[in-house]
């Protein structure tokens, strides 16, 4: 590889990961900003010395791509978070006895009470929604072992068109990570037959579309995506950058 590709795919990397410390609170707004207009203008001045004294020839379109999936899955657990938040009923469950006669709000409650209340409840059809509640807590802690175990229970519990669609993006996620690709695409497409407006499944196949090389169907799934009226400015921002890439790529 060369000193060029090397020095891309560093200061690629350097500006995913400030993407992340910003999502995470680790850095302010304006430290992001300033950092992320450092990287690109080193980027764009990468770009420009390269096309005037090229010295190896190497795939712009890859290492860009390369990036662009690295933010993705940066703020994809944000992205999933904000869908789960906007359909959830608020994160309430009531049950027939005296101790869950009043509503419990998920927020307030921690992993170990959810799963108590779940033991004590487990014959509850509105259980599932804690079920689901649960398994997303642990996904969007990247406990991606504890995640699966639960969405299976979401699974097997005679969930709703919405449930099932939840579960199912999400562990197609996991399968893909763990390298089960077309299974992962199968599966995502199980989810939205199940719920169309599942707008997290849609981005999981986009990206997962987008790295294994199918740049057509990824630009159809991403500029879905990117059409969605609920997104925040830095997640548009990446989906953007992904779906540009996903059409340079479809066009080649």
């Amino acid at each position: 590889m060369s000193a060029f590709s090397d020095r891309h795919q560093q200061v690629s990397r350097d500006l995913a990961e400030i993407g992340q410390q910003f999502l995470d609170g680790e850095i302010d707004e304006t430290t992001y900003a300033s950092l992320k207009q450092t990287y690109r203008s080193e980027l764009e001045q990468l770009d420009s010395d390269e096309e005037v004294n090229p010295a190896e020839p190497r795939s712009r379109t890859r290492l860009a791509v390369g990036a662009a999936i690295l933010a993705l899955t940066i703020v994809i657990i944000t992205f999933a978070a904000s869908q789960a938040a906007v359909k959830r009923d608020g994160g309430f469950i009531t049950g027939s006895g005296s101790e869950t006669e009043r509503p419990v709000n998920l927020d307030e409650i921690s992993n170990e009470q959810i799963i108590a209340v779940i033991e004590a409840n487990a014959d509850l059809p509105q259980v599932n929604a804690m079920r689901l509640a649960l398994a997303e807590r642990y996904f969007e802690d990247q406990q991606y072992s504890e995640a699966f175990g639960w969405f299976e229970e979401v699974l097997q519990s005679d969930p709703t068109d919405y449930e099932a669609s939840e579960a199912l993006a999400r562990t197609a996620w996991m399968v893909h990570a763990s390298g089960e690709s077309e299974v992962a695409i199968g599966t995502l497409e199980r989810a939205l037959l199940l719920n169309s407006g599942n707008g997290e499944a849609q981005l999981f196949r986009g990206l997962i579309y987008l790295q294994t090389g199918r740049a057509a169907e990824a630009a159809a799934d991403l500029e879905a995506v990117a059409a969605r009226d609920n997104l925040t400015p830095d997640i548009l921002e990446v989906i953007t950058a992904a779906l540009d890439q996903a059409r340079e790529e479809a066009s080649q």
